[in-house]
């Protein structure tokens, strides 16, 4: 549940930089995908949160939202499949009648850092999920953002994308494919008011990469690798997921933005 300082800061929130803005936030009910919903709620956007399986743990950020003053509701949907995802969509435009923000977010990271043992099932699961799952939500949402003539579609990829990472070969590619994705339609969608950057975390503690915090020693070899000399947190991720999506960023598009300490 939010702290003091989040009650207190989003008490004004359906009067903030997003009031009036509907956002979908794909694999929303855990880890950074919460934390930018959350986010987005406190800037007074009305907030879908869409899981996959976890109904309990999308409901408990529907109650956080909901608990400080905010909208929200949790639609279930998995990303990887082009049907659910246009179900989704049109529940969302029934609903609320508009969407104008969608962040894909939704991944997964199955680690397998050998690559003779990333077997053709994993590379499958890991791109149906990480790219044509991305692929499909901005899909079905580009046509609702071009009759409003405005809209923002963000994609959160990893800094693996560029430096490789330390989950798997099939990871880093399925990240990798996104630059290429958001560079299409950027051009695409420009012309109808719809602005698509990438952003892409370094290390960032969650509970996907729970494993890499495990140990002090391990904590302190991530730590050495970033400038910054600090792993990141889920609020460093949303905030500039906030900025994008918002008001200021209105003239920000094709862009990849790390967040991820001068990784």
């Amino acid at each position: 549940m939010p702290d003091r300082r989040t009650k207190e800061r989003s008490a004004s929130a359906p009067y903030g930089a997003l009031a009036g803005k509907v956002a979908l936030v794909t694999g929303s009910a855990r880890g950074i995908g919460r934390g930018i919903a959350l986010r987005l709620a406190q800037e007074g956007a009305r907030v879908v949160v869409n899981y996959r399986n976890d109904r309990a743990a999308a409901e408990g950020c529907v109650a956080a939202i909901v608990g400080f003053g905010g909208v929200a509701e949790a639609v279930k949907a998995d990303v990887s499949d082009p049907n659910a995802v246009r179900g989704m969509l049109r529940k969302i435009e029934s609903s609320a009648g508009r969407l104008d923000i969608l962040v894909a977010n939704a991944g997964i990271a199955p680690v397998e850092r050998c690559l003779a043992k990333v077997s053709p099932a994993l590379w499958r699961k890991t791109f149906e999920t990480n790219t044509a799952g991305a692929f499909f939500c901005a899909q079905a949402a580009a046509p609702i953002m071009v009759r409003a003539g405005t809209g923002s579609i963000l994609f959160v990829g990893s800094v693996a994308s560029r430096l490789g990472g330390n989950i798997g070969p099939h990871y880093a590619a399925s990240k990798a494919a996104l630059g290429g994705l958001v560079a299409w339609l950027a051009r695409e969608l420009g012309p109808a008011g719809i602005t698509v950057n990438l952003l892409e975390p370094g290390y960032v503690e969650t509970d996907i990469s729970a494993e890499f915090y495990r140990t002090a020693a391990s904590r302190r070899r991530l730590r050495a690798d970033v400038p910054l000399k600090r792993t990141g947190k889920i609020a460093d991720v949303a905030a500039m997921a906030a900025f994008l999506v918002g008001p200021q960023a209105r003239y920000v598009t094709r862009e990849r933005i790390a967040v991820a300490g001068g990784r």
